[in-house]
């Protein structure tokens, strides 16, 4: 996984991650070719490359291009529906809503919040910060408020924004519930809170259109280590045609 694959952003983070960071701090490296090359519908990859220049430029390029563009024009998802991102918010406090204007329109979240009236009550009640920090995203155990990085949310790619989101909400449900988030006595990718919000994503990400190679690179943070990305993907059942962690 330390090799010398492009990271999710085009300038590393200058921050060390310290044991026990939240999901969503510093940066993913995604494997962008990979990623870009894996993806089952135009509608999805029109989506990632709107707003890139002309063809034939690095893959590189114009992912970082494409999620540049701080407009509010709505993402297309692999399954056809639209999500729109505000990109080019400034730093400060927000309603979900104001950031992610379509997200009560999303399926997945009646799967995250299922009891009646749970949803609308989170999206009210929950609020967003977004900071200049070079961290990504990552719910409070405290109040179940999220934090969203000003860099990952001008720059991060339009899937794994989606797809950071609704990992963050199946935190806030799980604050809700009263459980530790950050329980350092496990390691990151064995701790119950990650598996189960990553169970969500992961079937999410395989909703909306992504193989198993685009989620092994969604999965690749820069907090863990080979060993642990192989076995977070073992965990999952995440099964890459080319899998670059030790067998286990």
């Amino acid at each position: 996984m330390k090799n010398a694959r492009l990271r999710r952003f085009p300038h590393p983070s200058p921050f060390n991650v310290p044991q026990g960071t939240p999901h969503g701090s510093g940066y993913r490296e995604p494997c962008i070719r990979t990623f870009l090359n894996s993806l089952h519908s135009k509608d999805l990859f029109n989506g990632l490359l709107q707003g890139g220049g002309k063809t034939g430029c690095n893959p590189a390029e114009l992912w970082y291009r494409s999620a540049m563009n701080l407009s509010d024009r709505p993402v297309i998802l692999g399954d056809g529906s639209a999500f729109r991102i505000r990109r080019g918010a400034d730093p400060g406090a927000y309603r979900l809503a104001e950031l992610f204007p379509d997200l009560r329109n999303c399926t997945v979240l009646a799967e995250i919040f299922p009891a009646e009236g749970e949803a609308d009550r989170i999206l009210a009640r929950i609020r967003v910060s977004v900071a200049e920090m070079p961290h990504e995203m990552f719910v409070d155990n405290a109040d179940g408020s999220i934090t969203i990085g000003l860099n990952h949310l001008r720059s991060a790619s339009d899937t794994f924004l989606y797809l950071d989101i609704v990992h963050e909400l199946f935190h806030v449900r799980q604050q809700g519930e009263g459980r530790n988030l950050y329980d350092r006595s496990k390691s990151y990718v064995d701790r119950e809170t990650e598996i189960e919000a990553y169970r969500l994503t992961v079937q999410e990400a395989r909703r909306i259109g992504l193989d198993d190679e685009a989620i092994a690179c969604y999965l690749r943070v820069s907090w863990i280590t080979e060993e642990e990305h192989g076995r977070l993907l073992r965990t999952l059942e995440v099964s890459p045609s080319t899998p670059s962690f030790p067998a286990a």
